[in-house]
């Protein structure tokens, strides 16, 4: 009677020790599924130039690209054509 007691009592640990671990590894999946946010959405812009825009002075370009900046603009690329036209990709977060 005492090895039929024990060995259920053993039973039943091991049964609400599962279930404990199982509840929570169900509850840290909810809060990881409710922490996945969605992903960043962007505006693009570009602006065309003539390459001369570099002979207007590296400051003006700057002081240009430092307003954009302001407004929440990124370069995030530029493109110097063969005919001499320079093309600025810009983008901001929505």
């Amino acid at each position: 009677m005492k090895k039929f007691f024990f060995s259920s009592l053993v039973i039943s640990t091991f049964i609400v020790a599962v279930g404990i671990g199982l509840s929570a590894c169900s509850n840290n999946n909810a809060q990881q599924r409710n922490n996945i946010s969605a992903p960043d959405r962007w505006e693009y812009k570009v602006i065309e130039g003539e390459r001369s825009i570099h002979d207007q002075g590296i400051a003006k370009t700057t002081n240009a690209l430092n307003a954009l900046g302001e407004e929440g603009w990124e370069l995030v690329s530029s493109v110097h054509s063969d005919r001499g036209y320079i093309f600025l990709y810009l983008k901001r977060k929505l």
